[in-house]
């Protein structure tokens, strides 16, 4: 590109620069970390241990990645489970994503919002405030100590269930502390409600997770779009195309029908907080469609600096959703939490929504049960086209700025997409 500037993004998960050509309207962003080879990694090892070699990709979405790694395990033997095992997991998984949108939402994305440097600036400006918030994460840490084992890389979560689970009593103070800390959820959205977007819209296809139930869906189903009918899991190479740019460590997305050995139309899209309530802000649960409905910012919305809002929105649905399942799980008498299986050869895919988005694991594997193939497909690594699109969308809109706001919004619309960069590098 020419008149190129190098721009390091700050206050993201991972080292990223965004290359700009102001004179064209163009932007690259660069991926600087180095691919770790995860998926070769797990080749030839027992299939016990891919979830926890697999999950070692990232810190921020250990469970997420642990969850969809046994997922595919299990569709590879063909192993059904009961309620109360995906009742527990999903309680996990919605843990998972609160706790990764408030440390986004209140540590790295709220200052741009109110003139602050960094979040140590706004516990010198309100103390109280950043206790609360500090109280609000350690119940969330809780969700994973009680049914994990620790907050991060779980210990419990085994292919065909669990390898221990806690106490009725122990989930009884799970959800006390949940429903003592739900209030600051609440505070936070207000705060997101009230802020001062900039102004843009992109549309795009968003993706997530669908199914006919009225269930605001985070672990089952198959993949839903805005524009069309979907996809089934399996079918997700048939539907999304990787590719690799000579700039970047990670690869970019694409959405892509393919007919026969062709791909003959393929566009960006968008995974994550934002695609989940426009394509579902109809399932949200009573308290949190309550204040949803307050909102003057109607959802589908095609800006993507709405993510935030999308956040803040879904961090209030996570924590009533671990209520909702805490009440079902305490009213009554548990399944076994593991069931039995036997390893064989067969071939699987798991996805979940991770705090960012879809993730896809995909194995094979032999009749003793070693890992033949892995495939993964992160969140950010689908979001990279789209945020590129974005990026170039809004350097058209924002002409008449000062360059050095310009380059201010296009660091806060990365921070709004919320890339885990050392997922998309895995």
């Amino acid at each position: 590109m020419k008149s190129l500037e190098r721009h390091y993004i700050a206050k993201i998960e991972g080292h990223g620069t965004l290359n700009i050509s102001f004179p064209q309207n163009k932007a690259e962003l660069h991926v600087v970390e180095g691919e770790r080879l995860i998926e070769q990694l797990v080749i030839g090892k027992k299939f016990e241990d891919g979830p926890f070699i697999t999950s070692r990709i990232c810190g921020v979405c250990p469970t997420a990645h642990q969850l969809a790694s046994i997922k595919a395990l299990e569709a590879c033997f063909k192993i059904e489970l009961n309620p109360t095992i995906v009742k527990l997991r999903k309680i996990m998984e919605a843990g998972q994503i609160a706790e990764s949108h408030f440390l986004h939402l209140f540590f790295l994305a709220m200052p741009d919002y109110i003139g602050l440097d960094s979040s140590i600036a706004f516990a010198e400006k309100d103390p109280a405030t950043f206790k609360q918030a500090l109280k609000f994460k350690r119940a969330l840490d809780q969700v994973l100590e009680v049914l994990g084992g620790r907050a991060i890389h779980p210990l419990t979560l085994k292919v065909g269930g669990f390898s221990k689970i806690p106490s009725k009593k122990k989930l009884l103070e799970l959800k006390k502390n949940l429903k003592k800390n739900e209030p600051f959820a609440k505070k936070l959205f207000q705060a997101f409600r009230m802020f001062e977007y900039p102004r843009m819209k992109n549309k795009t296809e968003y993706l997530s997770l669908d199914t006919e139930s009225d269930e605001y869906q985070i672990y089952d189903g198959k993949i839903g779009s805005s524009e069309d009918d979907g996809f089934e899991a399996k079918d997700y190479k048939k539907n999304i195309t990787e590719y690799i740019k000579g700039y970047a460590a990670a690869k970019f997305s694409v959405r892509s029908k393919k007919i026969g050995h062709l791909f003959p139309k393929s566009h960006p899209f968008f995974v994550g907080a934002l695609a989940r309530l426009s394509n579902h802000c109809d399932k949200l649960l009573p308290r949190s469609r309550l204040e949803y409905l307050a909102l003057e910012t109607p959802f589908p919305t095609y800006n993507p600096f709405h993510n935030n809002l999308a956040q803040a929105i879904e961090l209030m649905q996570m924590v009533e959703f671990m209520i909702l399942l805490l009440d079902e799980l305490l009213e009554r008498t548990w399944d076994k939490v593991k069931v039995e299986y036997g390893a064989r050869e067969g071939h699987g895919v798991g996805v979940v929504e991770a705090p960012r988005g879809l993730l896809f694991h995909s194995y094979s594997t032999s009749k003793f049960g070693r890992i033949r193939s892995c495939n993964i497909i992160t969140p950010t690594a689908q979001n990279l086209s789209n945020l590129e699109a974005d990026a170039e969308e809004l350097l058209k809109s924002n002409l008449h700025k000062l360059e050095a706001e310009r380059k201010k919004e296009l660091e806060m619309l990365i921070r709004a997409y919320d890339p885990c960069i050392t997922c998309s590098v895995h």
